[in-house]
């Protein structure tokens, strides 16, 4: 009787045995990848989403006309021209939200039209080139759609 008592853990340890190193396979096949893809696809989502290339502690606007609205994933932009100081034309680039969080905040793909006359506050990139992080924008008639 003692053998048999015996035989049986034996086996029942066994059957633990393989079911944990069928396991630790499962981790290593799967989970283990899975788990490297999510922290790589997070941090390349959180550089993408970066503000270090704008000077966010100098506040900055810009007045033009609009020549294009891309309403767009992963960002939304308006492109825009304004007159420099000097009396030039600037082509500037403004970075708005993604269409859903602009959509919270009352926007639709038809709130900025080619031709429409805007002014965008936000910060402006640090090299000084005309690109603008943008947290609002003002309509000719007055209106005031926000952005991140």
């Amino acid at each position: 009787m003692c053998e048999a008592f015996e035989s049986h853990h034996i086996t029942v340890a066994n059957h633990f045995l393989d079911r944990l190193f069928e396991w630790k396979n499962v981790s290593q096949t799967v989970i283990m990848p899975r788990l490297f893809a999510g922290l790589l696809t997070a941090s390349v989502l959180l550089a993408h989403h970066s503000t270090a290339e704008f000077d966010l502690t100098r506040p900055a606007s810009a007045t033009g006309v609009v020549t294009r609205f891309e309403w767009a994933n992963p960002h939304s932009h308006i492109y825009m021209d304004a007159t420099s100081q000097g009396g030039a034309v600037e082509h500037w680039v403004i970075d708005l939200d993604a269409p859903r969080g602009l959509e919270r905040f009352g926007w639709s793909k038809n709130s900025v039209k080619p031709g429409d006359k805007i002014t965008c506050s936000g910060a402006r990139a640090k090299d000084g080139s005309p690109r603008m992080r943008c947290t609002q924008v003002e309509l000719r008639n007055g209106a005031v759609l926000h952005s991140f």
